[in-house]
């Protein structure tokens, strides 16, 4: 699970960072950093100021194309709205969508939507 709050339509910097580190592991001989992560699950989780459903696309396809270059099972995005602290704790959207977002039915069939508000 990787969570970054919604920065400028995409990952904040350190998440950004973090994933570059992925790519410095891939060339580590002998960690097979891509076999390790095969199969593993990745969920998105962002907070985003804006309201309108697709400001979190850019970032919801980073972790997407992250997911499927690493050969991992994508499992989508959760989005809560707000700005401040305490905002997200009142979108009950998101608060709904969380409750099930990582069980085994929550899981993102590819004629879905990825992202979950």
């Amino acid at each position: 699970m990787i969570a970054s709050p919604l920065y400028w339509y995409s990952v904040s910097a350190t998440v950004k960072t973090y994933l570059d580190d992925w790519a410095g592991w891939l060339r580590v001989p002998g960690l097979d950093f891509r076999a390790r992560m095969a199969g593993r699950r990745l969920w998105g989780v962002t907070a985003q100021a804006d309201e309108g459903p697709g400001a979190a696309a850019p970032l919801v396809g980073t972790l997407r194309s992250t997911a499927g270059y690493m050969g991992m099972e994508w499992r989508g995005v959760l989005v809560g709205t707000g700005s401040k602290p305490g905002d997200v704790d009142r979108d009950e959207r998101a608060l709904r969508a969380a409750k099930t977002f990582f069980t085994d039915a929550a899981a993102v069939p590819a004629a879905t939507a990825d992202v979950r508000y």
